[in-house]
């Protein structure tokens, strides 16, 4: 009931919002195709703001984050979105977990720095071991790079302080992409987009894209691995920012109850990896009518699915999180023949230790704040969808 007012209330704010913008943006548009892409441009921005308010409600009402909620289902926020807004089905919406996915900085444990993270390793090795898993036996004759081949050429990427010294037999640091043409350097630092990991030593993003989708079309690899996931202290700011430091960390903790079946599997131990499906299914399980969720996800409750040795639960339980504080919303929106697509990345702020929004000095703290956004447009006539930039 409270989230129902709570919708109300932001259905008046958003609706005045856009009717300010929309007359403000008109008087600066000249032709109709410019009016129709600002006025979709608005519509999927209010429907990231929608989405961010929903965040920010549900993180007062709950300690964990799982497919179970009305945030992580497309079809409830669409609808929901539209009835606030009122704009009649124009408007897409779906929420994903970002700490459902790998977090691939995370094989350095601090930044700057070169210590690497055994735990993240394993997790990255075992998950590049199934998209590879994938390839066709005359694909799998050729020269393929072992998965350990590239989680060496991305901690070389990461890490810094050690000299250029590479990793195994199979790392890369400059001098490698120093002989490239056209050559540039190795960045040893972390990944702030995840297209940059493209650059990467043996990273044919192209063709793992296309291993992922022979077993899932929906599948890619912007599914399953991710650039956030920074730690926060209790300012609500990232650990380096809060205490003055220049160091930062990225835990990798990935989020049991939102994470997909490869990165569940990816999880697993050796040998184990098709229990994933279970984790899946348990998570899934409804009454018949299909209304109600029938398990609850609070900690530990992978334990009543899947038989693990006291050592392998402990070694699980390093690795894995039920909450999250980053969300990636993907907005689309469209008016006549223009269509824009909004892709945010939301950090939501923690709670204290009594259950409120910290109110550390940090900006944002107690709200949800937007750390990345892209926008992307499709014009009538020029074929699809084509950047129209990007904010950091």
């Amino acid at each position: 009931m409270a989230l129902v007012v709570t919708l109300g209330v932001i259905s008046l704010l958003l609706a005045a919002g856009i009717g300010v913008s929309c007359f403000v943006g008109k008087r600066i548009l000249t032709t109709e195709q410019d009016r129709d892409l600002y006025q979709a441009e608005q519509w999927a921005l209010s429907g990231i703001h929608f989405a961010m308010m929903v965040l920010a409600e549900d993180g007062k009402n709950t300690r964990v984050d799982s497919v179970q909620e009305f945030w992580a289902d497309e079809q409830k926020m669409t609808d929901a979105a539209n009835a606030v807004l009122g704009t009649k089905d124009r408007i897409s919406l779906c929420v994903t977990d970002e700490l459902s996915r790998v977090q691939v900085n995370a094989l350095i444990r601090e930044f700057p720095g070169r210590v690497v993270n055994p735990d993240q390793v394993e997790i990255l090795e075992a998950l590049f071991s199934q998209i590879l898993a994938n390839a066709p036996e005359d694909l799998a004759e050729k020269d393929l790079p072992t998965p350990m081949a590239l989680v060496n050429a991305i901690i070389d990427w990461l890490d810094s302080g050690d000299d250029d010294t590479i990793t195994g037999l199979s790392g890369a640091e400059s001098t490698y992409y120093q002989g490239l043409e056209p050559p540039y350097s190795c960045a040893n630092l972390a990944l702030s987009r995840l297209d940059e990991i493209c650059n990467i030593k043996g990273m044919d993003c192209s063709l793992l894209g296309k291993l992922l989708k022979i077993k899932d079309s929906s599948q890619g690899l912007e599914n399953l691995l991710t650039v956030h996931g920074l730690a926060l202290g209790e300012s609500g700011k990232g650990v380096g920012k809060a205490s003055g430091s220049s160091r930062f960390s990225y835990p990798g903790t990935i989020n049991i109850n939102t994470a997909p079946f490869p990165v569940l599997a990816a999880l697993m131990p050796r040998g184990m990896e098709n229990m994933a499906q279970d984790l899946v299914d348990f998570r899934k399980e409804t009454t018949e009518s299909g209304d109600v969720f029938v398990n609850f996800l609070d900690k530990g409750w992978y334990k009543k699915v899947i038989a693990l040795s006291e050592k392998e639960q402990k070694k699980l339980d390093r690795k894995i999180t039920y909450a999250s504080h980053i969300f990636r919303v993907e907005s689309s929106a469209k008016n006549h023949k223009a269509r824009v697509r909004l892709t945010a990345f939301v950090r939501r702020y923690p709670m204290d230790g009594n259950g409120k929004r910290n109110k550390g000095r940090g900006a944002g703290a107690g709200k949800c704040r937007i750390l990345a956004i892209q926008r992307d447009a499709e014009i009538p006539g020029a074929g699809g969808f084509s950047a129209m930039g990007k904010k950091r």
